[in-house]
């Protein structure tokens, strides 16, 4: 049985729409920040679109909240480097590592009820 595309349900996935936000988010405190796979940010930005505007804002905020409870001294530090984002999914939810080639590295974990916390490495 074929499926229309036009008819099919389209369903978003508010995880891979999160992992979305922390990659865009976090990214931007570094220099420059790219996506090891383009396949995935596509997918998860896909998501992301899904949302509506006022659920995209409420979930940004959270991240930029957690983002600016780090101190200022680690954010200007990564506001030099360049790095690589890898987002995976793990046993309790997703995680967005953020790899500058060994100098700091954020790993950012989402668990599966929408918590976030950050990791310094």
């Amino acid at each position: 049985m074929r499926t229309n595309y036009a008819s099919a349900e389209r369903k978003c996935n508010r995880n891979l729409a999160m992992c979305y936000i922390i990659y865009m988010i976090c990214g931007s405190y570094f220099h420059k920040c790219i996506c090891t796979s383009r396949t995935e940010e596509q997918r998860d930005f896909l998501h992301y679109r899904e949302l509506k505007a006022s659920e995209q804002e409420r979930m940004e905020d959270k991240v930029i909240y957690a983002m600016d409870k780090q101190d200022e001294d680690f954010l200007e530090r990564l506001s030099e480097l360049n790095c690589e984002a890898a987002i995976r999914k793990t046993e309790t939810g997703y995680q967005v590592d953020f790899q500058t080639g060994g100098f700091e590295t954020i790993s950012v974990v989402l668990k599966s009820n929408g918590n976030i916390w950050i990791n310094r490495m």
